[in-house]
């Protein structure tokens, strides 16, 4: 297995990106998941899905109902895609009016032409073998988001199956033993198509401690209340019980803004609230909460006030695959001074890894901390960062190479149209600064903050 995949490695030239887990809808049904690696090239989305052993599908016959199952990871992968393209789209990390190509390929380690008997064709991506495994599809935004393809129509009813079960008159003993998952199967009798029964959550009193907060924020003189405790203690849980007193009083939804710090919390935070109301008979959709995560609500500032920020056009947030892709080229035309490069070879070129996730992670915190590479004291603020984030033995010559080189990095990626989201913050500043009653023109009369970052000086 090892020989076959150094075949791999020694052919592979793109530099491929570690992808995060995304949740998405396919067929009413919500998927999390990933493909094992990514690339992102211009007009190009590509994910990749290892898989050992020799192929079990091939373009060829392409995809049956006998072989569907065979294909459905790389489906999956294929919706991945569409919606990293879409939520590329929105957040201006990918091009508006663009055609791009997703492809979604499963690379089967060993070829169908191998064989211990016979020389093995030394190339992982040439010659025969059918090795190489490829779904694609081209999307533009100027097309509906949720248009319908060939491939949805044929895995449809596929997934419909697996994930709801079918009628058990349509399901014989027969097809129970030739499933594919009756390894993994729990049933002891075919499956049942189960109908989901949504039940209303029983409404929870607040205790005395909750109480008088809300009375406090309610029906106290103070403008302003901080609600100090610990994790697990309820913080939230009063968040939604003053959304629901507030509207329960006759305030405007549009006029209460929420904050919090990932979107995780935002989407938690909003579920809590429509659950909330719904047990008062209220009933509402999530889209029509104000809620957003300090750095959401900051883009759309950013965005709709170019100018007042000091920008030219809108910005794009900097994702960290592009990011990454800044500094990589950045360190293929200038050597970091002080470091042992050694003689590992990275993308076809002299790029050591580990100077990547270095430079990276400097460049990181030198914008989080908002060191000024130009002081006196930003050698020592940036060696004491490094220090803290694990790399405590870069030497001096490496840290000053890291406080030169930024400049030019900061450089490109504004010349391209991205700001990070440290950039961020004070151009926010900068546009509240200019507009001091823009929270007051968007008609917001309550704030309200979870997760306060009071470590944060900009936020």
């Amino acid at each position: 297995m090892s020989s076959d995949i150094l075949r791999y490695l020694k052919e592979e030239k793109t530099a491929l990106l570690v992808p995060q887990i995304m949740e998405y809808e396919v067929n009413g049904e919500m998927f999390r998941w990933m493909p094992d690696a990514m690339a992102v090239e211009s007009g190009a989305i590509r994910g990749i899905v290892y898989k050992a052993g020799k192929p079990t599908v091939n373009e060829r016959t392409g995809i049956t109902e006998d072989n569907i199952e065979n294909w459905f990871y790389l489906y999956m992968c294929l919706r991945y895609l569409r919606e990293y393209f879409w939520q590329g789209i929105n957040s201006g990390a990918l091009v508006k009016g663009q055609e791009y190509t997703l492809t979604a390929s499963y690379y089967f380690m060993r070829k169908s032409t191998d064989s211990p008997t016979k020389p093995r064709d030394p190339f992982f991506f040439s010659g025969s073998g059918g090795n190489v495994v490829t779904l694609e599809e081209k999307h533009i935004s100027t097309e509906p988001r949720n248009v319908r393809t060939e491939l949805d129509d044929m895995f449809y009813p596929f997934i419909e199956k697996r994930i709801l079960g079918i009628e058990p008159e349509q399901c014989s003993e027969d097809d129970c033993n030739s499933c594919g998952f009756r390894a993994q199967c729990k049933y002891q009798r075919p499956p049942v198509k189960q109908e989901k029964v949504v039940k209303a959550k029983a409404k929870i009193a607040p205790s005395v401690a909750q109480q008088e907060i809300l009375d406090e924020i309610l029906h106290g003189e103070s403008k302003a209340v901080l609600i100090n405790a610990g994790a697990g203690a309820g913080k939230t849980t009063v968040m939604v019980m003053l959304v629901t007193e507030l509207i329960k009083a006759g305030v405007d939804l549009a006029k209460i803004w929420i904050s919090s710090f990932t979107t995780t919390a935002v989407e938690e935070i909003k579920e809590r609230i429509v659950g909330g109301l719904r047990n008062e008979g209220i009933v509402i959709g999530k889209e029509d909460i104000h809620a957003y995560t300090f750095n959401g609500f900051g883009q759309e500032i950013v965005s709709q006030n170019p100018k007042d920020a000091g920008l030219d056009k809108i910005p794009k947030i900097l994702t960290k695959e592009f990011e990454m892709q800044f500094v990589e080229d950045l360190l293929n035309e200038n050597t970091l001074p002080g470091v042992d490069y050694g003689d590992l070879s990275f993308n076809g070129k002299t790029n050591n890894p580990m100077v990547v996730l270095l430079t990276d992670k400097a460049f990181e915190v030198i914008k989080a901390k908002h060191i000024d590479v130009t002081s006196t004291d930003a050698f020592d603020q940036l060696q004491a960062a490094l220090v803290e984030s694990g790399y405590k033995t870069v030497s001096d010559q490496a840290i000053y190479g890291l406080l030169d080189l930024f400049p030019e990095f900061e450089r490109r990626y504004k010349e391209a149209g991205y700001i990070t989201y440290s950039d961020q913050e004070p151009l926010m500043r900068a546009v509240l600064e200019k507009n001091p009653n823009y929270l007051e023109d968007l008609g917001y009369e309550y704030v309200i903050v979870d997760e306060f970052q009071d470590s944060n000086e900009f936020q």
